[in-house]
């Protein structure tokens, strides 16, 4: 779990939002990360700061790092803006190279990556060429190099862009971030949403679960359809009928309704898990490690630690350690301990073949 209540670096789309917002963009941008979503906002926002819409034909020019040459990206560049206040050109798929720039141990490299002829295996794009006409950029032009992967900061090539420009790391939302992107959002669609109701949808998309694929792409959907459900106010019962989560989110959900006793309810949770989830192992995986949390949550409330420091201890969110706090309550330790070996045994039924995986679900919850 990626929760953490640390402070944190501020994140780069508060930096380049900040930037757009002054005009004070740097010649050569790299931008790169996993949020795609916020990789093509971060293009879009220069785009539209210094192109004028009448003159888009003109003076932007949007390339594809697969296929275009050094040579094309040099000759977009020099071409001077005709009615814009900045020419604006945009690589997507720009091969930068792919590394962390640390060493096994994790220690930052010292030697660079330098080579006669900086040409990535299967690129046209010399980055040597580029690297020298980074020496005497114009200024009267934008360059966004949006990188497949993360930039390999060791090379020359990288180094240089930076004297000239700045690095934008478009990663996963840190928590502050996303409840801010949220309340944000939801205002420009009409509706008002208040800490709680945040944190709800935070809890209900799943977001900061260390396996989460869930990304800020399927974020905007999510509260898209959550808008027009409301009527102007989020409300708790809006973000079950709309935010599609993941399954960790169902699976604490079905936890919860197996400890409460809610027999049907945990059945129907579990058939629409199937349907989702491919990887059977990986969701009988998540279920044990999710009975695993309640019973750890209940040990630790015993040692008198309360729901803050058994979040921090076991890094997951707050919410959830008040739900399992909360469906422990009526269960012994180790009551909670035989709950969890039944889960074990059921996941060793399913991968011998023991049991059909429906018909072992369907006695467990009904032993309970």
């Amino acid at each position: 779990m990626a929760y953490s209540k640390k402070p944190q670096e501020e994140h780069d789309f508060k930096r380049i939002a900040a930037d757009v917002k002054k005009r004070d963009i740097a010649s050569i941008n790299i931008v790169y990360g996993t949020e795609d979503y916020l990789v093509r906002w971060a293009g879009d926002s220069i785009r539209r700061t210094f192109v004028d819409e009448a003159a888009e034909m003109f003076d932007f020019t949007e390339l594809d790092g697969t296929r275009c040459s050094s040579g094309d990206i040099i000759s977009a560049c020099e071409t001077m803006p005709m009615m814009s206040e900045r020419r604006v050109v945009i690589v997507t798929d720009f091969p930068a190279g792919s590394g962390s720039g640390k060493n096994s141990a994790g220690e930052e490299e010292a030697e660079d990556t330098e080579t006669e002829n900086d040409t990535l295996p299967g690129s046209t794009v010399d980055l040597d060429e580029l690297t020298s006409y980074f020496e005497t950029f114009p200024e009267s032009t934008v360059l966004v190099l949006i990188c497949r992967g993360n930039p390999d900061k060791r090379r020359k090539f990288f180094k240089t862009a930076m004297k000239k420009g700045r690095e934008y790391n478009m990663k996963r939302l840190d928590v502050a971030t996303f409840n801010g992107f949220v309340r944000k959002r939801l205002g420009e669609l009409g509706c008002s949403c208040d800490s709680n109701m945040v944190n709800a949808i935070s809890y209900a998309t799943g977001y900061f679960d260390t396996e989460s694929e869930y990304r800020i792409d399927n974020l905007v959907g999510d509260l898209s359809k959550l808008a027009a459900y409301c009527e102007g106010t989020v409300t708790r019962q809006a973000i079950e009928e709309t935010i599609t989560g993941n399954n960790s989110v169902y699976v604490f959900n079905f936890v919860d309704a197996v400890l409460a006793g809610r027999r049907n309810e945990a059945l129907k949770m579990f058939e629409q898990m199937l349907e989702n989830e491919s990887n059977l192992f990986g969701l009988l995986g998540l279920i044990c490690s999710q009975f695993e949390t309640v019973l750890l949550v209940s040990e630790m409330r015993g040692a008198g630690m309360d729901r803050r420091e058994i979040a921090s201890r076991l890094k997951i969110h707050e919410f959830r350690v008040k739900k399992a706090w909360e469906a422990c309550r009526s269960y012994s330790d180790a009551k909670l301990r035989r709950i969890l070996m039944k889960a074990y045994e059921i996941n060793r039924n399913v991968k011998t073949g023991k049991f059909p995986i429906e018909t072992s679900m369907e006695l467990f919850i009904a032993g309970i």
